[in-house]
């Protein structure tokens, strides 16, 4: 945040690069100093990467506890600063002579929530009870769910049966709030759900579900497609990201920025395009312009690349913009976006929905080589490191090739591609220089052909960890 660290951040990143197990292992210990002798870690992105996973989570459950006392706070920058204040007490930075009073923090008792559905109305019953209580209520307390007509005691079994329950619900296609995307895995907001009158209430209601679910430790059975972790996290949006949502729509935008319209026939007064895009709305065709009288603007070589942006951004963020604002909305009551600015879309999804069992043996079986053999040295090399990666790692390896850590029901046989059903390949890159690259369309992994076990390991690990931000993800 401050322009003086900011000019250290090289040194400071051999430093962290080179003693990150340490640092890791002595924050796991006492996550305090996360926020004193550790502090830059929190504020910088380059060096927050070499924080581990389970590491944040820990600090995440403190920030969850000081956000529960702030709760008497509806203003969110006062409920911030009031967080900010308390880290700074508790790790004894607070001046004597500041103006902060226990006026700030309130004590509360945890009275259990009693939440009574029937099984075949749970949605709706939750949602008209949810919607009823107070952000400050829901956060705090713990929750205690019973079934009507059933004598069973909720010792927490029940509990997670309720969002179990509730997910298959709210991603059901009968409630038209959330569609699949192109690899048949991962979820979207459906731009059509407005055929719910009461859909944005429904989004909201889901926010707060979420952030429940990540503040009590819930996990649940459902995978976002990466933008929409995104915008959870509150990262901008690009182009590139609509390859995951949507690999053919982006392939045909990449196109027309690389060759020039009249080649591709889109020159002359019939086949001509505006700054429109027409889309079908329950069974009507409408056109939206992406600028004011997009319609009757037509586009040019010189202003397809402002065409491409504003088409991306408009299936991305705008076509849902009013079913996003109500989701974040929810969400953001119980969790604010400084606490969870330490994650990355990756690792929100390991939050939300827990590591997955990788079961590597099914993978090797389900594998094709493209250069490579099965019994080549660098294939060894690859299976051996994926067989002593931790849960963590793999689930990163999982998310780094395919897009999700979510493993198909029916086992890697059934991996998902940009073109149906497509098993992870592994082609053969002859650069030893350049770190493993991934193309999550194909579930592909461009492996070079390294001199040893212990370099292949160190490469893909730098791989797997920072590849979101752009080593050669597709």
């Amino acid at each position: 945040k401050d322009s003086s660290l900011h000019s250290i951040v090289p040194c400071l990143y051999t430093i962290t690069e080179e003693n990150k197990k340490y640092i890791n292992a002595k924050l796991s210990q006492n996550i305090r100093l996360v926020e004193t002798d550790f502090q830059p870690l929190l504020h910088v992105t380059e060096l927050t990467k070499h924080l581990d996973f389970v590491v944040k989570r820990k600090y995440l459950k403190v920030l969850i506890t000081r956000l529960k006392r702030t709760m008497k706070f509806k203003d969110m920058d006062e409920r911030i600063r009031a967080l900010e204040v308390a880290a700074a007490k508790e790790s004894g930075f607070l001046d004597e002579d500041e103006s902060i009073t226990s006026e700030m923090f309130e004590e509360y008792s945890e009275e259990c929530l009693s939440i009574v559905v029937e099984r075949s109305q749970v949605l709706e019953q939750s949602f008209q009870f949810i919607n009823e209580i107070s952000p400050r209520e829901f956060l705090r307390s713990p929750i205690e769910i019973t079934f009507e007509g059933e004598e069973g005691i909720d010792s927490g079994g029940l509990y997670r049966e309720w969002y179990s329950i509730l997910t298959r619900s709210i991603f059901s296609p009968n409630y038209m709030l959330f569609s699949l995307a192109s690899d048949g895995v991962t979820y979207q907001l459906n731009s059509q759900s407005g055929v719910n009158p009461e859909h944005l209430k429904y989004f909201r209601f889901i926010g707060r579900l979420i952030a429940k679910a990540i503040c009590d430790n819930q996990l649940m059975d459902v995978h976002f497609t990466k933008p929409f972790y995104k915008h959870m996290l509150g990262l901008p949006i690009s182009f590139s990201d609509l390859a995951v949502l949507d690999p053919a729509y982006h392939q045909s935008l990449s196109a027309l920025l690389a060759c020039p319209l009249a080649d591709l026939g889109m020159d002359g007064p019939l086949h001509s395009l505006s700054f429109s895009v027409d889309q079908n709305v329950f069974g009507m065709e409408e056109c939206e312009d992406l600028i004011p009288n997009g319609r009757n603007v037509l586009v040019t070589d010189e202003n397809k690349h402002e065409y491409v942006r504003l088409l991306a951004q408009h299936r991305l963020t705008a076509s849902s913009k009013l079913q996003l604002d109500s989701f974040l909305e929810g969400f953001r009551e119980l969790l604010p976006a400084s606490c969870l600015q330490f994650f990355d879309p990756s690792e929100l999804e390991l939050l939300i929905s827990g590591l997955p069992e990788i079961d590597i043996e099914d993978l090797i079986r389900n594998t094709t080589y493209t250069g490579y053999t099965a019994k080549d040295t660098t294939i060894c090399y690859l299976w051996n490191v994926l067989r002593s990666f931790t849960a963590e790692e793999k689930a990163l390896f999982l998310q780094f090739v395919t897009g999700t850590c979510k493993v198909p029901l029916e086992g890697f046989c059934s991996l998902q591609g940009s073109e149906g059903v497509q098993k992870f390949g592994v082609h053969k890159a002859y650069n030893k220089t350049q770190l493993p690259m991934a193309h999550t369309c194909f579930n592909q992994l461009d492996l070079p052909e390294y001199d040893s076990e212990e370099i292949l390991r160190e490469k893909l690990l730098i791989a797997i960890r920072e590849g979101s931000e752009g080593f050669g993800m597709a």
